[in-house]
């Protein structure tokens, strides 16, 4: 093989290996996840509040990086079906957001239906790369650290009824809450 030969391949494999580094440079990656609470029940005097912190510590250096995470809250009301309450919000490194859902929303049901009120929370997480991000060669892929929780608190009494920690992963085989109503952004 000539010198002259062996150069073109040489460049030519230089080429097409690096043009993947170069690909994938410009490809912004974000990671997403949903977790969803167990059902609870909410009576006519309670409010449900669905909080979310992000667990992130904030940088503290100028070549560290933080991320900024957006979060879709959603509460579904089982006993009518569908989504009730919806909200995307963005969270900062050790900030965090809450979404309410007054279970005196459901006037116009019957005194029964009224009473009682079946709801289950759920997160959406979606990860933003942070902005100073100065990886020219490998993506960088940012996943948050959020912590959901779900409160039921009484309005009359203004004490806490239920408190849950407990979320579970939500697989993409199962019923995905990012098909549901529209959402409301605040």
């Amino acid at each position: 093989m000539s010198r002259c030969a062996f150069q073109r391949i040489a460049f030519a494999g230089a080429v097409l290996f690096g043009s993947q580094f170069l690909a994938q440079a410009q490809i912004t990656t974000a990671f997403q996840s949903a977790v969803t609470s167990g059902i609870v029940g909410l009576a006519s005097t309670e409010t449900a509040q669905l909080n979310v912190f992000n667990l992130q510590e904030a940088a503290t250096n100028a070549s560290a990086t933080s991320a900024t995470c957006e979060v879709t809250l959603y509460i579904y009301n089982l006993t009518t079906g569908g989504v009730v309450s919806s909200a995307l919000k963005p969270i900062a490194p050790g900030g965090f957001v809450s979404l309410l859902y007054p279970a005196a929303t459901t006037a116009g049901l019957s005194a029964s239906a009224a009473s009682r009120t079946e709801i289950r929370a759920a997160v959406v997480e979606q990860a933003m790369p942070a902005a100073n991000t100065s990886s020219t060669v490998i993506p960088v892929s940012t996943a948050c650290n959020v912590f959901p929780s779900l409160e039921i608190v009484d309005v009359p009494g203004s004490s806490t009824h239920i408190f849950t920690t407990d979320f579970r992963a939500m697989t993409p085989s199962g019923p995905q809450p990012l098909s549901a109503a529209p959402v409301t952004t605040k």
